[in-house]
């Protein structure tokens, strides 16, 4: 297995900012490389407990949400040798969620670096260039992983504990002689997120300007 090491200026950064860094790999003996690759790696996972003694219930839960690729290096025909760098710019999207950690789970990154070689070996040297479909197949392997910290826009976990408040107004027409009027309800969450097993308190309020009744 070669030496190899992926490094990042900063390894902190908000959503949309460009991650800059550098990839590094080494033989003892010279490959030929094809490629070199970073790969953006988001996971969530969450679990929690329900119940007490004999029907006391675990859950858990896990998703690769992102799996997002940039080729930092390509030669179809490949270059020999024993000690390959490669710097590289990433940018971050826009819609990428902040990394997270409650008790229940977390919301988490890594960056990981592959590349795609072939040993040298002297029956190689005297054969044709031309490539066979198995040799033409994307081989990536990894071989560094580091994590990564997308930190939270200055809003954000202030969003998440903030009050929501949802406004919904309907013009009533009038019938038979009676008169328009507005009816306004209102729904308010006293924070935007939950928990599996936390309770969700709804406020509702209610105006009612026109001429009919309502019962609830």
């Amino acid at each position: 297995m070669p030496k190899g090491e992926l490094r990042l200026s900063n390894d902190k950064l908000e959503k949309s900012k460009t991650v800059t860094g550098q990839v590094s790999l080494h033989f003892k003996k010279p490959v030929r490389l094809h490629k070199l690759r970073v790969v953006l790696v988001g996971r969530e996972k969450t679990h929690w407990t329900e119940g007490s003694g004999e029907s006391q219930r675990s859950y858990y839960s896990f998703n690769n949400f992102l799996n997002l690729p940039l080729d930092i290096w390509v030669s179809e025909e490949g270059e020999e040798g024993c000690h390959f760098e490669q710097p590289f710019q990433f940018q971050l999207p826009n819609e990428l969620l902040p990394s997270y950690s409650f008790p229940q789970g977390k919301i988490y990154y890594s960056f990981r670096a592959l590349g795609d070689w072939k040993k040298v070996s002297k029956s190689e040297k005297r054969k044709s260039r031309k490539s066979s479909k198995k040799e033409q197949k994307d081989a990536c392997r990894r071989f560094h992983k580091i994590p990564f910290t997308v930190l939270p826009t200055p809003h954000n976990f202030e969003t998440f504990a903030a009050p929501i408040l949802l406004t919904k107004e309907k013009k009533m027409s009038g019938i038979f002689g009676q008169k328009q009027g507005l009816i306004e309800v209102k729904g308010k969450l006293d924070k935007t997120v939950y928990k599996p097993g936390e309770s969700i308190d709804v406020t509702v309020y209610l105006k009612n300007q026109a001429a009919r009744k309502f019962t609830h």
